[in-house]
Formats: structure tokens, C-alpha cells, sequence
């Protein structure tokens, strides 16, 4: 009886943890820099970022918190109209926030 329930469960768990975040074509080539190499470029905004930072009580790896956050992020300054994108926050709660710039 056990067995019958656990089995989905562990499905469950484990396909919850599989999560991915793509990033938009028109993304793909924005940059991630610091704010001295913004300077001289166009500031357009700000873009905020956010995925579940754990699954069911278990968090999920910072390295992969952090890369969804920035696919996220890229995306978002795509649609903007911008090529650079600055950290403005720390990671906290699965969130981050990003400046948007136009460089080139």
C-alpha cells in the first residue's frame, strides 16, 4: 500500500525540481557587466526577476537560481530594447533586480 503512494510521490518531487527557463532568441546575446562598464550608455529601466528558490521545503541549487534569474532577466531587457544588464540587488527569496541598458 506504501509502495503504490510513495511511487508518485517521488515523481512528483523529483519532476518538480526539473524546472527551465528559456531564454528568447533576442536575448541571447545581451551581457550581464557592472556599472562601470555602463557609463556611458543609454539607461532604460529596470527588470525584475523571479523562480521558486525551493521545491516543497527543499531549495534549489543558488548556481541554478541564479542562471534562471538572469535568462529571465535577459528576456525582459529584450523587450525592452536593451543589450546590457546590471545587477542592482542581491538574490533574495528566489528574486532579483536588474538594470537595463542600450550600450551599442
Amino acid at each position: 500500500m506504501k509502495a503504490r503512494f510513495a511511487l508518485p510521490f517521488l515523481f512528483t518531487l523529483f519532476g518538480a525540481g526539473c524546472t527551465y527557463v528559456k531564454t528568447d532568441a533576442a536575448a541571447q546575446n545581451i551581457v550581464l557587466a557592472n556599472e562601470s562598464r555602463v557609463q556611458n550608455c543609454q539607461r532604460l529601466g529596470t527588470a525584475s526577476a523571479g523562480v521558486k528558490a525551493d521545491i516543497i521545503g527543499i531549495n534549489r541549487k543558488e548556481q541554478k537560481v541564479a542562471s534562471e534569474l538572469l535568462a529571465l532577466a535577459r528576456n525582459e531587457a529584450a523587450n525592452m530594447g536593451g543589450d546590457t544588464l546590471v545587477a542592482s540587488s542581491g538574490i533574495e527569496g528566489g528574486k532579483q533586480r536588474f538594470t537595463v541598458y542600450k550600450c551599442n
